[in-house]
């Protein structure tokens, strides 16, 4: 993919996320969905307790356009994994604001269920063959390394899993999160830029330009 097509997508990502999150936000104002501040935090963010939440759903508004966009339409497990990871974020989210503390589901029980729907995942995608090198880690040139199933399978969960919880304490200080996503992404897209698979690449830069989008209502203060 070449540069101006990586900047569009990231524009692309951008133009979505903005329009959402300013959506989300005049909704969840208008119906009292506001964050708590943790208890156990510097007094310096006690002041953040009614900040909006749930801004999660910009991002998986995001994704799901750029499945679609991307040409992984046609993947239903990746929307699978995408929507049941968003709906234990916002089940986590919900039941923070309806408690009145920021405490929402057990830290154990979040893992558990995204090690179980990245489970599901796995076993799905290796059950359909074609689509996926199964049993594959790294494919360079003429170079395979491939791994036992039962591996492959511990080390899937293992990566999404960590991926998806990669950024719980940074989340809800001002534009941590985003400073902490931004990195990874870029490289994804400039390792998927040079792969059979460049709508890989779209899809990262397309989370890019959502980050981008998101920081806009999430700077200081």
């Amino acid at each position: 993919m070449t540069p101006l097509s990586l900047a569009a997508w990231a524009a692309l990502g951008f133009a979505i996320a903005v329009p959402v999150a300013w959506l989300l936000l005049l909704i969840f104002e208008r119906a009292g969905v506001r964050q708590r501040a943790y208890e156990d935090a510097p007094a310096s963010h006690r002041r953040k307790t009614g900040t909006p939440t749930m801004g999660g759903f910009a991002f998986l508004a995001v994704a799901l356009v750029a499945l679609a966009v991307a040409r992984y339409a046609l993947v239903p497990e990746l929307v699978f994994l995408i929507v049941v990871c968003g709906a234990i974020g916002a089940i986590d989210d919900w039941l923070g604001i309806a408690h009145g503390v920021n405490r929402g589901l057990r830290a154990r029980t979040k893992f558990l269920a995204t090690a179980l729907a990245a489970a599901i995942f796995l076993r799905a995608i290796s059950g359909t063959p074609g689509r996926f090198p199964i049993d594959t880690l790294l494919r360079a040139g003429t170079l395979w390394l491939v791994v036992p199933h039962w591996l492959w399978l511990l080390l899937g969960i293992a990566a999404i899993t960590g991926t998806i919880h990669a950024v719980n304490l940074t989340d809800g200080l001002d534009g941590l999160a985003t400073g902490a996503i931004v990195p990874p992404l870029i490289v994804l897209a400039l390792i998927a830029a040079w792969t059979p698979l460049p709508a890989a690449a779209a899809l990262a830069v397309m989370g890019i330009g959502a980050c981008a989008g998101f920081l806009i209502f999430n700077l200081h203060p």
